[in-house]
């Protein structure tokens, strides 16, 4: 999904530093214009805050359901 978000923001030239602000650009850009729907610009943002718990925190493994499940909404967010 982030690599989309970022192909996505390029149609714009725009791109950021941080992941974090590639999130913050895609919101402003493509969810707060009523581009891309806020329920499925969610599954970007889960995403990266699951991804940020699981890099940064001490045993922070997600459960293979949630994994799953992030992986069908990757495809809806994709598509």
């Amino acid at each position: 999904m982030f690599y989309a978000t970022l192909a996505l923001l390029s149609t714009k030239q725009l791109s950021a530093s941080k992941h974090s602000g590639v999130i913050s650009l895609f919101h402003r850009e493509f969810v707060k214009t009523g581009v891309i729907s806020p329920e499925v610009a969610k599954f970007l943002d889960v995403a990266f805050d699951l991804r940020n718990k699981s890099d940064y925190r001490d045993f922070v493994i997600p459960e293979e359901s949630r994994v799953r499940e992030l992986l069908r909404e990757s495809e809806v967010f994709v598509c």
